[in-house]
């Protein structure tokens, strides 16, 4: 276990929300682009090498705190708080792409991995700034916004040419209407899971229970004062056990 150190933040600064969002689009985008030019088995060799080098980060910082303590000074502007102490972002990330292109077809994994590069951050986003209607900790905006993004970036790929080798289809309406579709579109195979229309409402059922608390803290990170930012954390943390209990 890393021990627990303060990354610096304020909700009325945006700048690590945005450098983090863009760094995730950017590498996240690199990737599924360099696959269209290159075999899936190069692609599980490169995401394969990614995948190692951050477990080997991680392994890292846990033997070695002053390693962490370096390598949190040069990418906090890139980290959440709770990355400080937990596994970065980027591990799953990596880890998510070696294993999108380990068991599914190329071009299903460069429609998973831009569904998330631009999907993701719409949803923070919109989330963020619109999000009234919540369920557990997310928005019904922001899940919205999720969706709209990940059609769009997956009808735009398959117009200028990725080809897809079956389609999923899901909700109440779409098996119903997957099968012309496919043939229109010349596509061989449509996949239809158990009980389509009602999946989304099976996935609320199984989801972990979660709250989530925010707190505008103003003050420049010159003048932050760690024991009055642990200080916020611990009643924020206080709150949500409230609320669990």
């Amino acid at each position: 276990m890393i021990p627990r150190q303060t990354i610096p933040t304020s909700d009325a600064n945006p700048g690590p929300r945005l450098h983090r969002r863009v760094f995730h689009v950017v590498t996240t985008t690199v990737v599924a682009l360099m696959a269209l030019g290159l075999e899936r088995e190069v692609m599980i060799a490169i995401t394969g090498t990614l995948t190692g080098i951050t477990i080997v980060l991680e392994l890292s910082r846990r033997r070695f705190p002053p390693l962490n303590e370096w390598f949190l000074a040069r990418t906090a502007v890139l980290l959440k708080e709770s990355e400080s102490s937990q596994v970065l972002g980027s591990t799953y990330m990596a880890t998510a792409s070696l294993l999108v292109f380990l068991f599914f077809d190329k071009e299903l994994a460069i429609l998973a991995l831009m569904y998330i590069a631009i999907g993701d951050p719409l949803a923070g986003v919109v989330g963020k700034r619109y999000g009234r209607v919540k369920i557990g900790s997310k928005s019904v905006e922001g899940t919205v916004a999720f969706a709209v993004g990940a059609g769009a970036v997956g009808c735009a790929l398959i117009a200028v040419g990725l080809d897809v080798p079956y389609w999923v289809a899901l909700g109440g309406a779409g098996p119903v209407h997957a099968g012309r579709l496919a043939v229109q579109t010349n596509i061989g195979k449509v996949l239809v899971p158990q009980n389509p229309g009602v999946l989304s409402a099976f996935g609320l059922l199984v989801a972990n229970l979660e709250h989530e608390r925010a707190r505008t803290f103003r003050v420049r990170a010159v003048d932050a004062v760690p024991s009055e930012l642990q200080k916020a954390f611990d009643d924020l943390e206080a709150e949500c056990r409230v609320q669990m209990d």
